[in-house]
């Protein structure tokens, strides 16, 4: 649930259109008194995404929403089916998708979760906490790590907390300190 400075709220919900099985992310919006104004659900702009869950909602530096999550993504080249992927999805402040990003849809061998996103300090980028599943030659394993995107929705960088195989952590919370 994310409060607005009219004293609505933008809340995020699972499976919550019509067509329960497909609207698995949904954005509603509540006025002042609660009541119902708008529902925008998200069955993902590449057609390669299925099953998508969300864990986090924000609101972003333009009124917009940035949701935080995982889908599910088969890829055809390789053939790789089942793969859990971090999911972002930003919103303007109507609830209409201006972009999606899905960490790693280019590297069949890696996969994860994304838990948690924050604006930075200086309001110039998103960081997302994740736990990222990593084959590297001669080792694998889950690496807890953070994504820094742009406000568009470009991945600027990924920061590994641990090689692969030192852990089987994963990075769920985080607070800027300045």
């Amino acid at each position: 649930i994310c409060p607005l400075e009219d004293g609505g709220c933008m809340v995020s919900i699972r499976n919550g259109g019509f067509a329960w099985d497909e609207d698995r992310i949904c954005l509603m919006l509540l006025d002042a008194n609660g009541d119902f104004q708008w529902q925008q659900c998200y069955n993902g702009l590449d057609t390669n995404i299925w099953f998508m869950d969300h864990e986090n909602l924000i609101r972003t530096p333009d009124q917009g929403c940035l949701i935080t999550g995982q889908c599910q993504y088969s890829d055809t080249t390789p053939i790789v089916y089942n793969r859990g992927l971090a999911y972002l999805i930003k919103t303007d402040s109507g609830g209409e998708v201006q972009w999606e990003f899905i960490l790693d849809r280019d590297l069949s061998e890696n996969h994860g979760e994304a838990h948690m996103t924050q604006v930075s300090p200086d309001g110039n980028s998103y960081y997302t906490s994740l736990t990222r599943w990593l084959e590297e030659p001669g080792e694998s394993g889950r690496v807890p790590a953070l994504l820094k995107t742009s406000l568009a929705g470009n991945k600027l960088a990924v920061y590994n907390l641990n090689p692969p195989g030192e852990s089987s952590a994963g990075m769920y919370d985080f607070v800027f300190l300045n």
